[in-house]
């Protein structure tokens, strides 16, 4: 009789897989103890406890796929998902910051300091384990954005989101793309709450154990609404009221209304975003029914300690394919270079009366995207002395990449001549820590989803020069970048 033939040596990819299939299912149960012992400390603690956990490297997508289709989240959601850095994605509210009117930005911050103040630090991780309020990437930060101006958000389909919020998140997920960890805020009141809390980390735990999001949208327009013609007159007037002295420039900005036949999972459009704007800040807000997302390449302002960056980004034409042509044309166009000089003449003058001792380039570069390019100039400088994210955002905000100068007149002007207001497009959107660190990027490129309802938003700056057909066409480029995540569009 023959000898048994040996088994066949298991391969170096299974053996891995075996051990990757363990370590996850050690990681599970840690997690499981972990929030247990957190809940016992809420239990006894009077203010907030933060617990925070390891977990997986995951695309920000399946946690944001973890609602019902677009238009019905199953609990608030924010997802903070830039180019470079640190992605943020929030999953429930533990804490809801609301901002009203002319005060809302000063409102927003008293009340995130109230709130921060409450924090136990103190985290259940093994080697996280801490009392110091500075966690790093896993410190406590509210996520949300302000409406363009106050008041633009007052009315449907903006009404849930308002002049200003801002969340505290249950679940905080924080990745750099090497390392994550999920941050918990739990009140003494989540003690009682136990089942609850195991579900959602159950459902968190699967959804991290699947690496990538796979589904894309394939959204079916049933109905489109248009405002091309009226919206030409709305530049034509600005023109002629900048030629006439009154103003250096406008940003118009329109509204594309589409009914869709049926509806899509935030989480598909969110990692189409991702997957076509890899180098824009991929951002979606939900605090109720309604989901706000952009694809935008606009930061607003970082702060870090006191340094400080903006971004000028402005002048910009289509992308037809001959780059270095088209880069060049766009950096010798003297209407293009004026509106971008305007931003940033505006941004340092603003970083200079905060305190800031300001740099940059004293000429423009070309920025190139997916569908259009822009001039862009990287502004960046040192505090003098201490102030918050949100301080300066409010200075800054809204540049004349988005408004206009004179600032206070061109905002007058669209008030009067818009055809519908703004809500949260164009807008402040982020993060900040209560350090008063974060970082917030300009609303453009954006959509808001209420029900079977989507509304598309993009812009252009308006100077002298401007034509009216041209600008359109420079809309309906940008227009793309949320269409083509729908699938509608290349």
């Amino acid at each position: 009789m023959n000898p048994a033939t040996p088994a066949a040596a298991p391969s170096l990819a299974a053996k891995d897989a075996a051990e990757s299939a363990d370590s996850a299912r050690l990681r599970t149960a840690d997690r499981a103890g972990w929030l247990e012992a957190g809940l016992e400390r809420a239990a006894r603690n009077a203010g907030l406890t933060t617990v925070v956990l390891p977990a997986e490297v995951a695309e920000p997508a399946l946690l944001a796929a973890m609602t019902s289709p677009l238009g019905e989240p199953q609990q608030a959601v924010a997802v903070w998902w830039p180019p470079r850095g640190e992605t943020v994605v929030g999953l429930g509210a533990a804490e809801i910051v609301r901002g009203h009117g002319a005060a809302r930005w000063r409102e927003v911050r008293d009340r995130a300091e109230e709130i921060c103040a409450r924090i136990d630090s103190r985290v259940v991780a093994g080697e996280l384990s801490t009392t110091s309020p500075h966690l790093g990437p896993a410190r406590p930060r509210l996520l949300g954005g302000l409406a363009f101006s106050p008041g633009s958000a007052a009315a449907p389909p903006w009404t849930e989101f308002g002049d200003a919020w801002f969340m505290l998140p249950r679940w905080t997920y924080v990745s750099d793309g090497t390392s994550a960890h999920l941050t918990l805020t739990l009140d003494r009141h989540d003690a009682a709450e136990r089942d609850r809390w195991r579900a959602e980390l159950a459902a968190y735990d699967k959804a991290l154990a699947n690496g990538r999001h796979a589904g894309r949208p394939r959204a079916r327009v049933a109905e489109l609404s248009e405002d091309g013609e009226a919206w030409m007159e709305c530049v034509a007037a600005a023109r002629d009221f900048i030629n006439a002295g009154g103003a250096d420039k406008i940003v118009a900005a329109r509204c594309q209304h589409l009914r869709l036949g049926e509806p899509v999972r935030a989480g598909d459009v969110l990692a189409a975003l991702a997957e076509r704007h890899p180098d824009c800040y991929r951002v979606m807000m939900a605090p109720e029914r309604a989901v706000w997302m952009a694809a935008t390449p606009e930061r607003l302002v970082h702060k870090s300690g006191r340094e400080v960056a903006c971004d000028a980004l402005a002048g910009s034409i289509p992308r037809r394919g001959e780059l270095a042509a088209e880069s060049s044309a766009l950096l010798a166009s003297h209407k293009e270079r004026r509106e971008h000089d305007l931003v940033v003449t505006a941004i340092a003058e603003t970083l200079r009366r905060l305190g800031v001792q300001v740099q940059h380039a004293s000429a423009p570069q070309v920025r190139t995207l997916r569908h259009v390019h822009h001039l862009a100039t990287p502004i960046r400088g040192e505090l003098t002395r201490d102030a918050h994210v949100l301080e300066i955002a409010e200075a800054l905000h809204p540049t004349p990449a988005v408004g206009g100068t004179p600032t206070s007149t061109a905002i007058d002007w669209l008030r009067q001549h818009e055809s519908q207001p703004r809500g949260w497009y164009a807008a402040p959107i982020g993060w900040f820590d209560r350090q008063g660190d974060g970082e917030l990027a300009v609303g453009i490129r954006s959509g808001l989803f209420a029900g079977d309802h989507a509304h598309l938003w993009a812009g252009a700056g308006i100077v002298g020069a401007s034509e009216p057909a041209r600008e359109l066409t420079e809309t309906q480029v940008k227009l793309r970048a949320l269409r083509g995540a729908l699938g509608l569009d290349e």
